[in-house]
């Protein structure tokens, strides 16, 4: 049947998760259906973050429960709506991809940054976002190039900026999907 998956965060100033559905953005719930670069649901979460260091889990309903609970972090973690138009969302986030809002992708907890633009395609014209494949929870749904890293910086505090971040080591995970 599959896996489903969906965003949920964090903040450091908040106690609870919050999450959001991938089909608020016309996106389906399995994994490689959402994780690209110019998906509209990742482009949202990546706004989310801007800036702002968060708790990022890509939260698989086939996870381990959480600690002292009966069920995972996919079922805990509340919806939240969308306020307003979601067509003008849509804009604002392709407009803030345009000008390179979200190039850098900086986890603050392990003192590492990714850059966008390093993003590899592959023979269709796609390419793998990196953030939903590192902060993933669940079965490993991807087995490509550099696997090991799946899920590793599920839970640390990272976000988005145009400013590439000083201090701080650079990966290039280059995954790539080749269906």
């Amino acid at each position: 049947m599959g896996q489903y998956f969906k965003a949920v965060i964090k903040e450091k100033r908040h106690r609870v998760w919050k999450s959001f559905s991938p089909r608020t953005f016309n996106s389906w719930r399995k994994f490689f259906e959402h994780d690209y670069v110019t998906n509209n649901y990742v482009l949202y979460i990546k706004d989310l973050i801007y800036n702002v260091p968060t708790r990022v889990v890509w939260a698989g309903d086939y996870a381990e429960n959480e600690v002292g609970k009966d069920e995972n972090l996919y079922n805990l973690a509340k919806e939240q709506t969308i306020n307003g138009s979601i067509e003008n969302l849509i804009d604002y986030l392709r407009a803030n991809q345009k000008v390179g809002a979200y190039r850098y992708l900086v986890n603050e907890s392990k003192g590492i940054f990714l850059d966008y633009t390093k993003v590899r395609e592959n023979d269709y014209g796609y390419s793998l976002d990196p953030m939903p494949i590192l902060c993933a929870e669940g079965c490993m749904e991807y087995d490509g190039n550099n696997c090991v890293l799946w899920g590793t910086w599920a839970r640390d505090f990272i976000y988005t900026t145009d400013k590439k971040p000083e201090n701080y080591k650079e990966i290039v995970p280059d995954f790539l999907n080749t269906y």
